[in-house]
């Protein structure tokens, strides 16, 4: 479904209306091509006095000098056009005015100095802006930079190779709606944090294994700096936590409608205004809408692929990473060692649509403020809720099990082996079943 444009009108640049303007007609025209074509001479008189008779022999010495002058001028000529100098003179005058004429025709009149020049303002809020507070007040040129956003963010992959690869073709990117969340400051409507997620049904077409196959999901795109002036940073994006996997590519979003809605509102924010029309939704492979498969959670580990399992490693190995960055300050009291992955384990309820997954990993810590050091094993977990059969995870929801900033707490927490670790996490949802992969 596409998105209402408003046109723009461009200004343009460095036009002065005040100048008077020049008409032209043909008789001007002339005149500017050819000037002197209408130019005319102002010639002189001068006052004609009669002729006087100095005599005869005065002619006579006249007649002789005009004689001798013309004598002279006829050898100085001669020897001039022997020796070529007259030719080559001319044409060195004309090579020389030839050249001026070059130069004056390839000369580029200098522009303005850039270190003097006004540097042209990067786009953004206007002073004194202010966040949205109502959906209503979104233009449609906003709703298309967003639109045109939404679907680059799509297409292109994240840090976690998250996104459609090129074997992937988008059929419809179906907008349903947008929900608008924010956060005012205390006693005042001044807002001082925003989301607007734009909400949509996409179906795709995947051509990645032996035959294409069509595909459907949900995915929101937060933009959290939409401005009243009509300004929005679209170049940033918060994409859901959840991510469907399809075999060997995921994508951020659910395979459910209902879900996605219920993931977007739940992110600390209070949802402020906005609605999700699912009259808009768009029939799938024949299907009408109220017809879709509601997607149920996972019972069993038999249930995740080895690439949902994989995706799960890497987004626990993630907050892994984010708890160890406190090791460092307790080097010469603790000493961490190689870090093992054990398996994962997955708890679900037998009547409602809930379950966990754990991820589970094991390294060995040294006390060294002890004489001799001590030893000992320690079981690590991060816990994942709403893992879909189908090959959906949500990552917004996490949990692990000791304090990441020390591994000497770590140890007295009584994770340190294999029989606490699976009695611990059997016992956290009571009546829940329970199942694990461990490798001893």
């Amino acid at each position: 479904m596409s998105l209402d444009e408003q046109d723009s009108k461009k200004e343009l640049a460095g036009s002065d209306a005040s100048k008077p303007q020049a008409v032209l007609t043909p008789e001007s025209m002339a005149q500017s091509a050819h000037p002197s074509w209408e130019m005319k001479r102002s010639v002189t008189k001068t006052e004609e006095t009669a002729p006087q008779n100095y005599g005869s022999g005065l002619k006579t010495v006249i007649l002789a000098s005009v004689g001798m002058l013309l004598l002279a001028g006829i050898i100085v000529t001669v020897v001039l056009a022997a020796n070529g100098s007259l030719f080559k003179g001319k044409k060195k005058l004309s090579q020389e005015a030839g050249e001026q004429q070059a130069v004056k025709e390839t000369t580029v009149k200098p522009t303005t100095d850039p270190s003097t020049a006004t540097p042209t303002p990067e786009p953004g809020p206007i002073e004194g802006d202010g966040y949205i507070s109502d959906i209503k007040q979104i233009t449609s040129s906003q709703y298309k930079e967003m639109h045109d956003a939404a679907r680059h963010a799509l297409l292109s992959h994240d840090m976690d190779d998250i996104g459609l690869p090129d074997e992937v073709t988008i059929d419809e990117m179906n907008y349903l709606g947008a929900i608008r969340k924010a956060e005012t400051s205390f006693g005042s409507s001044t807002i001082v944090e925003m989301e607007l997620d734009m909400v949509y049904q996409v179906q795709v077409t995947d051509k990645t294994g032996a035959e294409p196959v069509k595909r459907q999901f949900f995915c929101s795109f937060g933009f959290p700096e939409v401005y009243q002036s009509g300004y929005v940073n679209s170049d940033r994006i918060l994409m859901p936590s959840s991510i469907i996997c399809f075999g060997n590519w995921s994508v951020h979003g659910c395979l459910d409608l209902d879900r996605l809605i219920a993931h977007v509102q739940d992110t600390g924010l209070q949802v402020a205004g906005g609605t999700v029309d699912e009259s808009k939704l768009i029939p799938f492979e024949g299907k009408d809408p109220i017809q879709f498969e509601h997607h149920k959670h996972a019972k069993k580990l038999e249930q995740l692929t080895d690439q949902v399992i994989e995706l799960y490693r890497k987004q626990a190995g993630d907050w892994m990473s984010f708890c160890l960055n406190g090791i460092s300050e307790l080097q010469g009291k603790q000493n961490v060692g190689d870090i093992e992955y054990v398996g994962i384990a997955l708890t679900a309820s037998p009547t409602e649509n809930k379950n966990l997954v754990y991820i589970v990993y094991r390294w060995t810590v040294t006390d060294l403020e002890q004489d001799p050091p001590e030893s000992k094993n320690v079981y690590w977990y991060v816990s994942f809720e709403d893992c879909i059969a189908d090959g959906e995870i949500y990552c917004g929801s996490t949990m692990q099990n000791m304090n990441p900033m020390s591994p000497k707490e770590w140890v007295n927490y009584g994770m340190t082996n294999m029989e606490d670790l699976r009695a611990h996490l059997a016992g956290l949802r009571r009546g829940w079943t329970y199942e694990d992969n461990f490798v001893e």
